[in-house]
């Protein structure tokens, strides 16, 4: 749309508001005065074509009235343009404030995630590097259900830190073994199937208060630098999960403190199987 038909649209938009609050007035004072006026003229005409009539005192109320008209008419079609954008201002300022008391609303109902990250263990093979993480998820606000948009998971091995969104759906291919200390324990190690937490929170079934979720996460690494030869040389570890309505919670471990005490193993993978 040019500048020009912009103009047009504006000022045909400003007559037509100018003859909607105008012309009340105008008919109830100038349009009617003037028929009162000319009326009495017109029955007394009728009935003597002889009579005479103040052509004087006609004309000089009929030029009040046109210049009372012309005076109104001229202010009044300067005041229009300064009345639609006053109305126009309080009606933003109305919506702003509807808006932000909606956000206010949301803001009191919008759950509250809170993620701990349990555990985490390696799977690494000479590329791409896999990684689980046992988290736990919950939902702190009451009365509030919530779904997870994405998780991201990152290291930090120097001055380097190196993120993944990029998780891997085939948890019922692995479990965790425990690490004894004892022959006995080597001979029967104690091994866990490992619970898909991503594909257990859908918007059928969602995070609720007082329900909290556990499970574990897979993270690949399909694009970290082959200069990055092991994860057990990282410093610390940070999970984020992004809910739908933009908030984050976040839980980091330090692994300079903590160490797993448990390894992954796979029921189909044949490389080699390390852990810190």
């Amino acid at each position: 749309m040019s500048i020009q038909e912009s103009f047009t649209r504006y000022w045909v938009r400003v007559l037509r508001r100018f003859l909607v609050d105008a012309t009340p007035w105008a008919r109830d004072n100038i349009a009617f005065a003037g028929l009162a006026l000319l009326l009495p003229l017109a029955i007394v005409y009728l009935r003597d074509r002889h009579h005479q009539v103040d052509w004087e005192l006609i004309k000089a109320a009929l030029l009040f009235y046109a210049i009372s008209l012309a005076a109104y008419g001229g202010v009044h079609l300067l005041r229009t343009p300064w009345k639609m954008d006053r109305e126009q201002t309080q009606a933003v300022n109305r919506l702003t404030e509807e808006a932000g008391s909606l956000r206010r609303q949301a803001a009191d109902r919008q759950p509250k995630l809170a993620v701990e990250l349990r555990e985490l263990l390696f799977l690494e093979s000479e590329y791409p590097k896999e990684v689980f993480v046992r988290v736990s998820l919950e939902n702190e606000r009451p009365d509030s259900i919530c779904t997870v948009d994405e998780y991201e998971l990152s290291f930090t091995i120097g001055d380097h830190t190196y993120r993944s969104r990029e998780i891997v759906h085939d948890l019922n291919d692995f479990v965790a073994i425990a690490i004894g200390g004892g022959e006995a324990a080597r001979k029967t190690p104690v091994s866990e199937d490992l619970s898909d937490l991503v594909a257990g929170i859908t918007h059928s079934d969602p995070v609720r208060y007082g329900a909290p979720r556990y499970g574990w996460i897979h993270f690949s690494f399909p694009d970290l630098s082959k200069m990055v030869r092991s994860f057990c040389s990282a410093d610390h570890a940070e999970i984020c999960v992004f809910d739908p309505f933009g908030g984050c919670a976040k839980s980091g471990l330090d692994l300079r403190a903590e160490k797993p005490i448990r390894r992954i193993e796979s029921t189909r993978w044949d490389g080699t199987v390390r852990w810190v």
